[in-house]
This record gives structure tokens, sequence and C-alpha cells, in this order.
């Protein structure tokens, strides 16, 4: 993922840096700026735009494993011969179809995944299945569907009913799919929405890092 983005300093640190005899003085007091807004940005990502309820909300994802949100990530400032570069991104591979939207054909590799209608319950003594175990009032209400939840039918415990180890997987053999995903902008509608606590910030730190210097 890659965008630049523009900020604004104050008229007094533009005129410290123009009129510097030797700019690389600054250079740390502003790599420290850098990153310590990066690190406030990456924050409001994960908390804002990361952990929303997504679906028809496209400016939000919706948290599904956590792995997206905990990859994002500051990328220290660094100073390349009087230029500075620093960044926010993520390593994840699918960060980027979400960012920007992706709409095409991917192959997804055979696996398992964990199916909730496979799981098998101890019965008195015996290993039932789940409409079994929904029947026999052995399920609590988080063990069980809304539908069922709501339909009056049903008795449930207070705790949750002692789920055995087999069951609950299904295997699914590798196919192609198309998908169409839509660009939510996260990493990018977050920084727009930080951008404005640069300025002052790096500006008070030029200001600080000059010190009077010629």
């Amino acid at each position: 993922m890659s965008q630049t983005y523009s900020v604004e300093v104050s008229a007094e640190a533009k005129a410290i840096v123009r009129n510097l005899r030797d700019p690389s003085v600054i250079i740390p007091a502003v790599c420290a700026v850098l990153d310590q807004q990066n690190e406030l940005t990456t924050g409001y990502i994960q908390e804002h735009m990361l952990s929303g309820p997504g679906k028809k909300d496209l400016t939000t994802l919706a948290v599904q494993t956590g792995l997206l949100r905990r990859s994002a990530h500051p990328v220290k400032a660094k100073n390349y011969g009087g230029v500075i570069l620093s960044g926010i991104g993520s390593n994840v591979v699918y960060a980027g179809a979400h960012e920007f939207g992706f709409n095409g054909t991917v192959n997804v590799k055979a696996h398992t995944r964990r199916n909730s209608m496979a799981d098998t319950f101890d019965f008195q003594g015996q290993a039932v299945n789940r409409v079994t175990a929904l029947r026999a009032g052995i399920l609590s209400r988080k063990q069980a569907s809304q539908a069922a939840q709501d339909s009056g039918k049903y008795a449930f415990r207070s705790r949750k009913a002692k789920q055995l180890a087999t069951g609950g997987t299904i295997t699914v053999k590798a196919h192609s799919m198309h998908m169409n995903l839509p660009a939510r902008r996260c990493f990018e509608r977050g920084i727009e929405a930080r951008i404005a606590e640069y300025g002052p910030a790096l500006s008070a730190a030029i200001i600080r890092g000059w010190g009077g210097r010629p």
C-alpha cells in the first residue's frame, strides 16, 4: 500500500528550515515526532477503522480473526540524506484488497473450518448432535441460534453444555471463487482523520530542535 500526504508546518518553522546552515540538526526531533504521531494514528485506525460493524458500513472493517487489526503498525522514521521517510502499513496479504478494493477470481486451498452444526455434546454419557442437545435442554442460550432462542420451544441451561472434542469442523475442497470487495480505505481514512495533528507537532519539534542555532 502506498499513499503520500502533505503536512503544513508553521511560518516560523518554515523560516527556520529555510535559513538553517545545517538542517540535519532538526532531523532527530522531526523523526521522534513522526514516530509519536504515527503510533497515535495507528491506534486510531485500529480502534475506529478496524473494529467497526463492517458489512454495509463501507468505512470500517468488522473484526473476524483480529489479524489485520493487530498487523497495523507504524514504520519508524528514517533519514535518507536529508529526506525523512516514515509511514503506517500492514504486512497482511489481504490488507491491500480491503484498502483499495478487489474484483476478481481467487484460488482457495483445501482447508478445514469451524462448523458449529457439527458439534456433539455429552448427554447422559452419549454423544448427541446439536438438534438432539437442543431438544434435551442441555444447551445454554449462547450455544443456540437466535431463532431457537426466540421460538419459546426450548429450555436452556445457565451454563454451557460440555462439548465433546469430536466434530465441530468440516473439510472444504480446493476451489476458485469470485470476490468483489469494496475499497474501504481504513488506513487512508484513519490518517486523514489525524493528519491535521502532525503540522503543529512537527512545527514545535523544528523550533525545539533548532534551539537558536544559526
